[in-house]
């Protein structure tokens, strides 16, 4: 059995208290502890006569370190909204193309690249094409492709001229070759 002096000692070992930021505001570590307290007087000897006053007690432990002060991120969310309106000059299947001599019927995503709530707005627009077909590398986008053909990153390494084709109907697409889905609804390429 333990001493009193010795047992009252070790029960009132320090703790961490609080915590406290550092100059350097990178990180917030705890303080230490408070110092044990003193241990009780011995009881009186089996003589009657006083006994001898007990030892002090041992010094408290520090505490552990504080955790950091970084507040967790609460996402606002976002209104709900309609995406904007899309432009629509023209249509990427129709028979007879309705855009200007030199210029063909192409997709184009307008991504908002994080800005605010804003959401992705799918056009169809008139452009000049390019002179890329099938499979050609197009680094520098759509422009880079003859008509009919759209810039897709995906299948194979890079960004590559692929030939549109509808997803909803019969496709126009190589006896080798499916239509496979793109981000453009209702668009496929043939691949």
């Amino acid at each position: 059995m333990l001493p009193l002096a010795l047992a009252v000692a070790l029960g009132c070992a320090g703790r961490s208290t609080s915590n406290a930021a550092d100059d350097d505001d990178d990180h917030v570590s705890g303080r230490g502890g408070n110092g044990g307290k003193g241990g009780g007087s011995a009881n009186g000897g089996t003589s009657g006569k006083g006994g001898q006053g007990g030892k002090g007690g041992a010094a408290g432990q520090g505490g552990s370190a504080g955790t950091g002060g970084d507040v967790p991120y609460v996402d606002p969310g976002c209104p709900d909204a309609a995406a904007p309106a899309p432009v629509l000059e023209c249509d990427v299947f129709e028979e007879v193309s309705s855009c200007p001599p030199g210029t063909a019927c192409k997709p184009q995503i307008v991504h908002p690249y994080g800005d605010g709530c804003d959401q992705q707005v799918f056009n169809m627009r008139c452009t000049t094409p390019g002179t890329g077909q099938q499979g050609a590398p197009c680094e520098n986008g759509m422009s880079e492709c003859a008509a009919g053909l759209i810039c897709v990153v995906g299948g194979e390494h890079g960004a590559h001229c692929l030939q549109m084709c509808p997803l909803d109907g019969p496709t126009n697409c190589p006896s080798w070759a499916v239509c496979g889905a793109t981000d453009a609804e209702g668009i496929g390429v043939c691949g």
